[in-house]
């Protein structure tokens, strides 16, 4: 969390409609007013527990955006002015309304003015009293105060001077039966017969949105504001004279096994360049075999990379990242809890992405949905994950098999009540795990593997640095692929996200040297996760090693790495263990 860091605060977002506006006009949020909410918080307990007003955190003005990441891994940056950012007084601003929304982005939400105003005299009243306050936190809320509405005049004078903001629509898509390389006979043969998408309904939200360009215009001019990633509170529940349940089947399409490939052939190409063409034909194995897909391998060698790129979806509308946490013991922590006062039931995130993907399924589109499970094993699979194990082995059209009941009589968060106290699994639903294997987390039982493909990921220094885009620059993968070849036995490797680390710093620190940035990156990034054990004969051996590598002629300019291994020689002579952290 860099939002408010003292040296170069920066806000980061991987939000699709964030990342497309400042990828399409990076220069239209220059000179706005960028404003950060949330719930009240305790600075030892974290988030409050029960209802609490939103209060704002702090605020920016915005002097530049840019995009990191290639393909679908993009995120939006965002940066402040160096003097105009501020925290205000934890929890004593309340949040100002909102001015409604602004099309084509999700993420932010535009204030009024004069609500904008309002908090932040607040903000510098709260400021002025609290002795607690830091001088120089209180310094900046006093200059955020005295300059808001100059910089409003600026923000506003600055949007007049730009073309409008007009999101760009996707064209309608057709689907293409069959697969090459894969399929039977019978699919070959089909191969070019187009189905087109038929149009699913959206929800449309009770707020009105902006219709022109010049009412977009106006509702950002004063500023914006960036939600927390809570779920949103405002549920829509059913009413009395809600049509009964549909039956499925007859409105869902048939499942074909052809349609279920992973990775999909817009992305199959580049996967096999990155990862090989052995992984490509695992990995659609394993997508037709079993309902569980699980890549397993080294921390940092791209399992989540890999998992995020099985379908052509860079805006992330037909996947979500599933983070799972140790506490996780039943379905509740998975799917959400029924509301005992109100009998509805309260969804998850991943909750609606399942009723996403049945909605679709129900219109036609056969498009694969894919949830992703980040570090699957840091708690016992089978207990969360029971329902959705035993019901995804049925037969994909089998509707009544592959349908979760609740236990309640509607779902918060739902315009249409239809089918909204059970939950289907439908086809085109697909699952992919990442685990590591280490003593952080727990052992996968005979049942989860059973009913899953493992798929071991693994990357040579050279690969990662492929992965990451980025070229052999001089003598770098030879050194680093050798640094790999001796310290792989202790579990530890020059990774795809260490190659990441060096390519950010590569391309943003261009007066730096490539060696001296490897220098560093190996340090803070690979040595710094191996521990020496004294009188231990392998870690002697791997000290060895690595004396012997830097001790080629290639690595002469890593002066740090060479401090680094030095340092480690002599306390292995005085008898001491060596723990980086």
């Amino acid at each position: 969390m860099r939002i408010f860091d003292a040296v170069s605060p920066r806000f980061i977002t991987p939000d699709a409609s964030v990342t497309k506006l400042v990828s399409q006009r990076p220069e239209l949020l220059d000179d706005q007013l960028l404003i950060f909410f949330g719930p009240k918080f305790n600075l030892t307990s974290g988030i409050l527990s029960g209802p609490s007003d939103e209060v704002i955190y702090g605020g920016y003005r915005i002097q530049r955006c840019y995009i990191e990441g290639e393909n679908s891994w993009r995120q939006a940056v965002i940066e402040p002015y160096p003097e105009d950012w501020a925290i205000f007084p934890p929890n004593q601003v309340k949040r100002p309304w909102f001015g409604g929304t602004i099309p084509g982005i999700n993420y932010f939400k535009p204030m009024g003015i004069s609500a904008i105003l309002d908090a932040v005299r607040e903000a510098e009243k709260v400021a002025r009293a609290d002795t607690a306050w830091t001088e120089h936190l209180k310094l900046r809320v006093l200059r955020f105060s005295d300059q808001i509405e100059h910089w409003l005049a600026i923000a506003e004078k600055q949007l007049q001077s730009l073309t409008p903001y007009q999101p760009e629509t996707e064209p309608p898509k057709t689907y293409h039966f069959g697969n090459e390389g894969f399929g039977s006979p019978f699919a070959a043969k089909l191969k070019g017969v187009k189905f087109p998408t038929q149009e699913v309904s959206v929800p449309v939200s009770d707020r009105a949105l902006p219709a022109t360009s010049a009412e977009f215009e106006e509702s950002i001019s004063g500023a914006v504001a960036v939600t927390s990633p809570d779920v949103d509170a405002s549920y829509d529940q059913p009413s009395d004279s809600a049509s009964p349940e549909h039956d499925l089947l007859s409105t869902a399409c048939r499942f074909n096994v052809a349609n279920s490939f992973m990775p999909e052939d817009s992305e199959a190409e580049n996967i096999a360049q990155e990862y090989g063409e052995s992984i490509v034909k695992a990995l659609r194995v394993a997508s037709i075999s079993k309902p569980l897909l699980i890549l397993t391998g080294p921390p940092g060698v791209g399992k989540s990379r890999l998992a995020g790129r099985l379908i052509d979806d860079g805006n992330r509308e037909r996947s979500i990242v599933v983070p799972v946490s140790s506490t996780w013991r039943g379905r509740e922590d998975l799917l959400g809890y029924v509301n005992p006062v109100t009998q509805g039931f309260v969804p998850t995130s991943f909750t609606l992405f399942v009723k996403r993907a049945e909605d679709a399924w129900r219109s036609g589109d056969t498009r694969l949905y894919l949830a992703i499970f980040e570090e699957f094993n840091l708690s016992q699979p089978e207990h969360w994950l029971s329902d959705f194990l035993v019901r995804l082995e049925y037969d994909p059209d089998d509707h009544n098999d592959r349908t979760i009941d609740l236990g309640a009589s509607f779902m918060y968060g739902l315009n249409n009540s239809m089918s909204s106290s059970s939950l289907y699994l439908p086809p085109n639903l697909k699952f992919v795990a990442t685990i590591n294997n280490d003593h952080t987390v727990r052992p996968l039982s005979a049942r989860i593997l059973d009913r899953s493909a493992l798929i071991e990921v693994s990357a040579s220094g050279k690969d990662a640095m492929k992965r990451a885009g980025i070229d052999d620059i001089n003598q770098i993968g030879d050194i680093v692929e050798d640094l790999n070849y001796r310290i792989e036995s202790h579990g530890v490797a020059f990774s795809v996200r260490t190659a990441c680390s060096l390519s950010m710093v590569v391309r943003h620190l261009q007066g730096m040297d490539p060696m001296d940035a490897l220098d560093h990156v190996l340090v803070q990034g690979v040595l710094s996760k191996l521990r020496l054990h004294a009188g231990d004969p392998g870690d002697e051996l791997l000290l060895h090693r690595l004396q012997e590598w830097i001790a080629r002629p290639a690595c002469a300019p890593l002066v740090l790495c060479s401090e680094r291994i030095t340092a480690w020689d002599e306390a292995r002579r005085q008898g001491r263990d060596v723990f980086q952290a």
